[in-house]
Order: C-alpha cells, then sequence, then structure tokens
C-alpha cells in the first residue's frame, strides 16, 4: 500500500478533499498496481458522494465518509471500538489497524481472525525513539494522587515500543508474540511496589514487569504477581519443584493469567498445556553472584560492495555494545558495592576500532546505579551506559 496521509487535520475541509484525490490520483499513475490507503485518527466526516470522473474504480455514487472516499483501504489509528460498526455502513471497505495501542493487541487479532474485512494491524511502536518524551512510560505515585503525573527530563525516549533502543525485546512484544503464534508461552514478574504506592500505564505503554526470578530485596514470603501468557487452555506453576498453583485459561481471559506467588529464592517454573498435553515451559532462576561483566561490541554486517567507512563511521560511533554476566561458583577479584564483582579487561575496549565504548561501565541493582569499573575510551567520548535494571535473569543485561 501507499499512504497519502497520517492523522491529517484538514481531511474534511474543500482543500482537504481535492489533496487526498490528487494524490490519489498521483499514486496510482505512479503506481497501478498497489492500493492507496491513509490513516484516519477521529471523525471521518460526514457521506459524500464521488462521481464517474473523480471516483476511484467501482465506486462512483457510492457513499463514502470524507475523509475516506479516495482511499482504497482505510487505516483507523487507535479506532479498534469503530471497525464493525464502520464496516456495517460501508460493507465494501477493507480496514486495518494503522495505529495501536498495545492492550488492544488481542481484539485486533480476534476482530482479524472472524472478520475478513479486517487486514491486521501496525503497532505504534515498532521501535523506541528519541522525542514524544515518556508516552509510553509508567510512573509510580501516591495511591490517592492525580493520574495526571508529570514526565520530566531526563526522559527522552517514548517508552512505547516493542523493542527498545539497543534492539532488546520488551513485555508488551512477548505478549505480542503469544497473540500472533510466535510463542507458546511467555511468564513475566510484576515489580514490586512500595505500599501506598500505585503505578499508572499509559495508553501506550505496559506493566513494569520482568523476566526475572531476582528480587534481593523482597522478603521471602512476599506475594509478587506472574503475568502468565499463552496460548494453552491450562497453566501450572511451581516453585523450587513444588506445584503452587493450576489455573484453566478460558477464552475469556484473553491469553493473560496473573497469579500472585510467595516469594522464594531458586526457581519459578510455568507449563502450558492445551488439552492435556504440554505445550511449552517456561524457567525464572535467581541467578548466584556475578563474576565477570564481558562486553561485546555490536557490528554491522554489510556487503563489501557498498560498505564504505566513511558512512559506517556515524553508524558505528552510535552502536550499543552487549554486556554479559558471568556466574562462577566462588567469585573471586575486588567486590563491587552491593557485594557484586567484576573482573576488569580494558584492553579489548581501548583498541576496538570502529565501536566507542563508554567512558564508564555500570552494574546496577535494586538500590540504584552501581559504578562497576573505569575503562579507557577516546577523549573526546563521554557518553555513558547503563546496564538495564536488576532482576534480570544471568546472561545480557541492556
Amino acid at each position: 500500500m501507499w499512504s497519502i496521509g497520517n492523522e491529517i487535520p484538514e481531511r474534511l475541509s474543500d482543500a482537504g478533499l481535492e489533496y487526498s484525490w490528487r494524490l490519489a490520483n498521483e499514486v496510482h499513475r505512479l503506481d497501478p498496481t498497489r492500493p492507496v490507503t491513509a490513516a484516519i485518527h477521529a471523525f471521518p466526516g460526514r457521506p459524500v458522494l464521488a462521481g464517474e470522473m473523480t471516483a476511484r474504480r467501482a465506486a462512483a455514487g457510492v457513499p463514502e465518509p470524507a475523509a475516506t472516499v479516495f482511499l482504497d483501504v482505510v487505516g483507523y489509528n487507535y479506532k479498534l471500538q469503530d471497525i464493525e460498526r464502520d464496516h456495517a455502513l460501508y460493507p465494501q471497505r477493507l480496514f486495518y489497524g494503522s495505529e495501536t495501542f498495545p492492550h488492544d493487541a488481542y481484539g485486533y487479532r480476534e476482530l482479524g481472525q472472524r472478520a475478513p474485512y479486517m487486514l491486521g494491524e501496525f503497532v505504534w511502536t515498532a521501535m523506541d525513539y528519541v522525542g514524544e518524551a515518556g508516552i509510553g512510560l509508567s510512573t509510580f505515585v501516591p495511591t490517592n494522587s492525580s493520574p495526571f503525573a508529570p514526565i520530566e527530563f531526563p526522559v527522552v525516549i517514548s517508552n512505547c515500543g516493542d523493542i527498545d533502543l539497543v534492539g532488546n525485546q520488551k513485555a508488551q512484544s512477548r505478549f505480542r508474540d503469544i497473540v500472533w503464534g510466535v510463542s507458546q508461552l511467555e511468564v513475566a514478574v510484576q515489580r514490586p511496589l512500595a505500599d501506598g504506592i500505585v503505578e499508572r500505564v499509559p495508553q501506550w505503554g505496559w506493566r513494569d514487569e520482568l523476566q526475572s526470578w531476582n528480587w534481593p530485596d523482597i522478603e521471602a514470603g512476599h506475594p509478587l504477581t506472574v503475568h502468565i501468557y499463552t496460548v494453552g487452555d491450562r497453566v501450572e506453576l511451581k516453585v523450587n519443584g513444588r506445584v503452587l498453583d493450576s489455573r484453566r485459561v478460558a477464552a475469556a481471559d484473553k491469553m493473560q493469567v496473573d497469579i500472585d506467588v510467595p516469594y522464594e529464592p531458586g526457581s519459578l517454573e510455568v507449563i502450558a498445556y492445551r488439552n492435556g498435553a504440554g505445550i511449552a515451559r517456561r524457567l525464572l532462576a535467581t541467578t548466584s553472584v556475578p563474576a565477570k561483566l564481558r562486553i561485546t561490541p555490536e557490528r554491522i554486517s554489510s556487503s563489501s560492495a557498498i560498505c564504505r567507512a566513511d558512512l559506517l563511521a556515524p553508524v558505528m560511533a552510535k552502536l550499543s555494545p552487549t554486556v554479559t554476566v558471568k556466574e562462577v561458583a566462588n567469585p573471586s577479584g575486588p567486590a563491587l558495592k552491593d557485594g557484586a564483582r567484576y573482573t576488569a579487561s580494558k584492553t579489548p575496549l581501548a583498541t576496538t576500532p570502529l565501536c566507542k565504548f563508554p567512558e564508564m561501565v555500570h552494574c546496577s541493582g535494586h538500590g540504584g546505579v552501581k559504578e562497576a569499573a573505569n575503562w579507557s575510551c577516546p577523549a573526546n567520548d563521554h557518553s555513558m551506559l547503563r546496564i538495564g535494571e536488576s532482576g534480570r535473569q544471568a546472561g545480557v543485561i541492556e
């Protein structure tokens, strides 16, 4: 499809109708093989009639809203609830979600499966970006406070992507993996809140949950909410090998089950079943004391025919290294704050030719970001890497 506009304010004016007609005609002239679309976010206008000389193919004399009369396929931004109603009014129409909220993922999937006029969805958005700061960021406020918590500096990114800025999958994307058949089971744990504090999740956001069973600041026995997403019809939850709960997953659950579990370090295991047979298993384990941080530079694969150092240099300068936490049974080496440990190795970082590395590497814990090591770096590069959040499985911490 070719789009001629997104959330155009002038879509209902005389000038807007003319521009829509001209743009649609020009697109069809340039590429007659693909349909024309646009994204509508609000009232599409009262019905109008296009004559033989202006209507799109086979649409002359057919009533259409002003904003869609020259479109072959109609995109709706955040209008899931309007699609079935508008199809009844305009049965010749094809629809899709041109921008969608994460919490509507199941609804788009369910409608798409039963309605041939519904093509699918484009999420807002695939990847986090700088700008529209905090539109998807949860805020943590006292229970009786205003629902409109301010988003302030240093928040500069949107926080509404399915993928974060360094390419790691976020929680809402794992739910979409379930909805669209990529995965059969995903498990995450809600980050616990202090007494009297609630989480406010915006429409573009998702709950603050982690694929982790590391909660060193939580007392044993304190209840944690485990979010389970599955295509199965039953789930079984175990802690340290003991079955603590078994639940049916009904259609009304929309592929989500929440179970409160008394925290106990060790292992959290969830098994999904369908028709009595196990279909998937997920295991989250409490990790031991970290012993080493391994930093691996991000690299670009490119054909030698198009790879030019002068073009790649600005891109390479912004690449993010991957930090892997290694565990050992009896760690040695200098201890970090909070009892973590590291093994410093400056040479690879100082000599990697195309990837600049941060001046400081940090290892974060629940109590805040803790300094891990100082690395040598180019004098003009004063960027800082903060290594994700504590409460991740052993492995890559973003």
